[in-house]
């Protein structure tokens, strides 16, 4: 059975990784010091928890590299986490002057929060660096982490027209930001730049023999008259075209009642001075 290593004993040992990465001319990484680190506990037969190691790892970088981070906290803050995670992942890995201008574009409720938290951080690490004496550039300083761990929920009740209350939950959140000192990145411009090749020289030659050559002049094509039109004739209107209706025969209901049958003119209905 492996036995367990001490916290010093690992330590020592990160140490020693990160030293042959700094020797061999290589930026240490975490992932890859922590793999070696595992190698060499397995070839002793030790074991570590994987966090533990993880945590030696990035100190001892830290330290090698003598990267300086600064840490501002919010603790009960009234909003769940939930909402307060949503602005973070907009402004991590982005430097503090375009994540300030980022939280003040965004109208998510969280934004209010962490922008406070974010002065705060800057404020923070203005404050170290004088009292350590050291120099400080503020806009070299990069959101390296976000952290949003819940906090308690504050329980409360609504009548509801069943036999039990409808339970609210007021959620609470604590919220972390790590501020480090970085290099900024290079300008689009610059990144994007590309060296411009020379373009090829055009050969004398064809030029030579294109100007030799005398093009002949194109012929204008003749121009082609249309045939004349026939005149239009006028076209006849519906009521024009519509013959004259006949006069038709209408029989009276008197008529009907007798038998007879209608006069023509469809007149059925005689003068009062006729006599019959």
């Amino acid at each position: 059975m492996a036995d367990k290593i001490d916290r010093e004993e690992l330590r020592r040992l990160v140490q020693e990784k990160v030293q042959a990465e700094l020797a061999a001319g290589r930026t240490p990484e975490t992932g890859r010091v922590k793999a070696e680190v595992s190698r060499e506990l397995a070839s002793r037969g030790r074991k570590a928890k994987q966090a533990e190691v993880r945590r030696h790892v990035k100190n001892e970088i830290h330290q090698a590299l003598r990267l300086r981070r600064f840490t501002a906290r919010i603790r009960y803050a009234r909003i769940s986490p939930r909402k307060m995670r949503r602005v973070n992942a907009l402004i991590r890995d982005k430097d503090v002057n375009q994540a300030d201008a980022i939280l003040k574009t965004v109208p998510q409720r969280g934004a209010a929060f962490q922008k406070k938290l974010l002065q705060s951080a800057v404020a923070n690490a203005t404050y170290l660096a004088g009292q350590e004496r050291t120099d400080l550039d503020v806009n070299r300083l990069h959101v390296v982490s976000t952290q949003i761990p819940p906090g308690p929920i504050m329980y409360r009740a609504r009548p509801s027209s069943e036999r039990h209350p409808n339970r609210i939950r007021k959620r609470f959140s604590h919220a972390t930001v790590i501020l480090e000192e970085r290099d900024l990145p290079a300008p689009k411009k610059e990144r994007g730049k590309k060296k411009s090749q020379p373009e090829p020289a055009k050969k004398p030659a064809a030029a030579a023999t294109a100007a030799a050559v005398p093009t002949a002049p194109t012929p204008s094509p003749a121009p082609v008259e249309k045939p004349a039109e026939p005149p239009k004739e006028a076209k006849k209107t519906a009521r024009q075209v519509q013959e004259p209706k006949k006069p038709t025969q209408r029989a009276t209901k008197r008529q009907t009642k007798r038998g007879t049958k209608p006069e023509e003119g469809g007149g059925g209905k005689k003068n009062k001075g006729e006599k019959h």
